[in-house]
């Protein structure tokens, strides 16, 4: 809802995230949250908005940045979720803002103790792409790749050849 009010949250992580009563989940902590059109270009330095581990690479560059800064966050929830970590760690902020430059974003796949689908590893791969194009470009996308994985189906991420839709259908 708040994307589609032009409102970014800027701060996507676990401890922003409250289940509810009947296992509806809530995203709290919109301290930092600001209009896109607002939104001011963040130089190196320690103003940096976020939370390391969950900040956009635009966030530290002087691209114009919008609310796939909050799909990168998500996708860093979601390997979070998976591996029970942050996908890119560091020492420090110069450090972290390092990796984060250099595009260092792990292997869900590998990183996480249990076996994750390839479906769900090639969502997170899209929402933590380096350059924002080739990211998920709403959240809406994300629901439909996850609706599509819990049909049985190949997500739009996968961009699945005929062959692993033929598996798909089999297995349905």
């Amino acid at each position: 809802y708040a994307h589609s009010k032009d409102i970014v949250h800027l701060d996507i992580k676990p401890e922003n995230i409250l289940i509810g009563e009947f296992g509806e989940l809530f995203l709290c902590d919109w301290g930092m949250a600001e209009k896109t059109k607002e939104l001011q270009r963040d130089i190196r330095d320690s103003r940096l908005k976020g939370t390391p581990g969950f900040i956009a690479p635009e966030r530290i560059e002087t691209e114009p940045a919008d609310k796939r800064m909050d799909i990168y966050s998500l996708g860093c929830l979601l390997y979070f979720t998976l591996c029970n970590k942050a996908p890119i760690s560091a020492e420090n902020l110069e450090a972290y803002v390092q990796k984060l430059s250099e595009c260092e974003i792990p292997s869900l796949e590998k990183d996480s103790p249990i076996s994750v689908p390839q479906s769900i590893a090639q969502i997170f791969s899209k929402c933590c792409q380096h350059d924002p194009d080739q990211r998920y470009q709403q959240v809406n996308e994300i629901i439909e790749d996850l609706d599509l994985y819990t049909s049985g189906f190949a997500t739009k991420a996968e961009e699945a050849g005929l062959l692993r839709n033929l598996q798909l259908l089999y297995k349905r």
